[in-house]
């Protein structure tokens, strides 16, 4: 059951904030969206949620979130160039949020991470993208030097995300018997290339950003040593990595 944007926050609403625990109106909400979610183009009308919220529109906050869930829980499914709609569309979310006088605080709300895990997830599926994602990240986020504190939070959110998602497409590659191997083994080797590089910005952060120096650490702890399903390939930081960067 496809519902229209009105329908899909009023959904949210209802089933987040105004609808009594366990009462019918927030069951019906609930089962609303569980059928909505199963829509194949249902990432769709999310993805507009998030995008008019960008454009200006106050937007409950319970449609942000779900938004920003059901989109980021979309992208390994899409196209490649649905996939590079979302990216585009989460990173001017993103930008839009740094703007100056749009955030109240320069605290990462959980709709921000939301936003920054789907935009993980497309950075890591678009395969067209993988020579340039870490500019291009850094170009959109960081560009703002008026907003660099919150956007390196977001860039730092964005990379924490990254192995979880390499991790997932290579254990749902095992789960379903996928032949996928060498995409997945050059998937995780253009990433790996990058921890060098990835280490780095954590360690600036930490020395001159204390202000984003948890996500720096978020980092850090995602991005330690671990070995990828199906391939069984290394990925991430050893201890001699870290010694290298001081």
């Amino acid at each position: 059951m496809l519902l229209e944007v009105d329908d899909f926050i009023r959904c949210c609403q209802v089933f987040l904030v105004q609808g009594s625990a366990g009462s019918v109106e927030q069951k019906a909400a609930h089962d609303h969206l569980l059928l909505f979610q199963q829509v194949p183009t249902a990432w769709r009308v999310a993805l507009q949620v998030l995008c008019e919220s960008a454009g200006g529109n106050t937007t409950p906050e319970a449609a942000l979130f779900i938004s920003a869930q059901l989109v980021r829980h979309s992208v390994p499914r899409l196209e490649e160039h649905d996939q590079i709609q979302v990216r585009d569309h989460l990173l001017r979310y993103l930008q839009h949020s740094t703007a100056p006088g749009v955030r109240r605080s320069s605290n990462i709300t959980p709709v921000d991470r939301l936003v920054c895990l789907g935009l993980a997830s497309s950075v890591v599926h678009i395969k067209s993208g993988w020579s340039a994602w870490k500019q291009l990240l850094q170009d959109a986020l960081l560009g703002n030097s008026a907003a660099s504190s919150v956007g390196l939070q977001l860039l730092l959110e964005v990379l924490a995300g990254i192995p979880g998602e390499l991790y997932s497409a290579c254990s749902t590659a095992a789960l379903h018997g996928l032949d996928v191997a060498p995409h997945l083994h050059s998937m995780v080797q253009q990433f790996q290339s990058q921890k060098l590089h990835v280490m780095q910005l954590v360690l600036d952060t930490l020395r001159s950003v204390p202000d984003a120096a948890t996500a720096a650490l978020v980092v850090l702890q995602n991005w330690g040593h671990d070995t990828m399903p199906l391939l069984c390939v290394e990925f991430g930081l050893h201890c001699l990595d870290l010694n290298d960067g001081y």
